[in-house]
């Protein structure tokens, strides 16, 4: 049975650490690929067939099975050397846009339709920066619906504050209005020791 959780957990025993987005998504494949050898993996796969600069990340085929996957990887200013492989990982800032981008990924998925009944939907934000796993405050900021920390629950309408900057929501203007209710759990995947910024966590949405 395929299982999301217990492959994240077991590969963040082997790959503590990712250079890029691109590096966790080949890794992810790869670890998914070996645990279960009966399933196809594609990247960048487009289910929407004629529509153009429309992708899943993963899109994982078995007999009578469909998956699709989304995947985000953002990261705080880390250095690490692992095996002699040199790791320098920038400070990705602007969390507000990268909260409105994981959800615009769950409305992606949910917009997928199979007849297939056994067709599954993930989306998955692994980080090291715990202002995306933390609520450090309950004071409405101006991506408050957007938030996706620890046991929030995301659904309905989600919107910008209306003093939100356009630099902040420029290309990202539109309302997300999702179907299902979501409610975050966040895991731990890795620590490095002694390193400032060294945990790793993630949280996996079944899409409805």
């Amino acid at each position: 049975m395929f299982s999301l959780e217990s492959i994240m957990s077991d590969l963040g025993k082997e790959r503590i650490i990712f250079h890029s987005e691109a590096d966790f998504q080949h890794a992810l494949a790869w670890k998914i690929a070996k645990s279960n050898p009966s399933l196809s993996i594609r990247l960048e796969y487009n289910p929407w067939e004629y529509e153009d600069n429309k992708h899943v990340d993963l899109w994982i085929l078995g007999d009578k099975q469909e998956i699709a996957i989304e995947l985000k990887y953002r990261t705080e200013k880390i250095g690490y050397i692992q095996n002699g492989e040199k790791f320098f990982l920038k400070n990705q800032s602007a969390c507000d846009q990268a909260r409105y981008d994981f959800c615009k990924d769950i409305l992606k998925l949910e917009s997928i339709k199979r007849e297939n009944s056994n067709f599954t939907k993930y989306a998955v934000f692994l980080t090291n920066d715990p202002k995306y796993w933390k609520n450090e405050s309950d004071k409405e900021t101006f991506d408050h619906d957007f938030k996706i920390h620890q046991w929030k629950n995301l659904n309905g309408n989600l919107k910008w504050h209306s003093n939100a900057s356009k630099g902040t929501i420029k290309g990202r203007e539109k309302e997300i209005t999702l179907k299902g209710k979501y409610k975050l759990e966040w895991n731990d995947y890795s620590n490095i020791p002694n390193e400032k910024n060294g945990q790793f966590r993630y949280v996996i949405i079944k899409i409805e």
